[in-house]
């Protein structure tokens, strides 16, 4: 379900009750395989499944590396050990010894995107 347009609205300051949806929802019908694409600031949720089949998901979320998850800091050891320096730096890991505010300003950001093989333009 998604609102259309609501990301440019106020957030409701009342919960809603189970089952209700916010005026001017929408269910998004998908195909298995199919991808929806919306802003993160929309309003969205969990349509009702009236089917006898299992729905299931995938999210992800694309933001800047100051949007940290809430959940966790980082990733896993047993995880990050299996990817590469490029791998580690998307997923968000800036090493062991982080400051929190090099999320705002990786000035390592292009090394370790594009590999050893970078070389300052100048």
């Amino acid at each position: 379900m998604c609102v259309p347009g609501s990301h440019k609205k106020a957030f409701h300051e009342k919960r809603l009750l189970k089952g209700t949806y916010p005026e001017g929802a929408i269910q998004v019908l998908a195909e298995a395989g199919d991808a929806v694409i919306f802003p993160w600031a929309l309003w969205h949720g969990v349509g009702p499944n009236q089917t006898d089949r299992i729905r299931k998901s995938v999210t992800f979320r694309y933001g800047q590396m100051w949007c940290r998850p809430y959940d966790y800091d980082r990733l896993p050891s047993h995880v990050l050990d299996r990817m590469t320096p490029r791998r580690r730096r998307l997923f968000g890991d800036m090493g062991e010894n982080h400051h929190p505010t090099d999320y705002y300003k990786p000035n390592d950001q292009i090394q370790i995107i594009c590999g050893e093989d970078w070389h300052p333009p100048f």
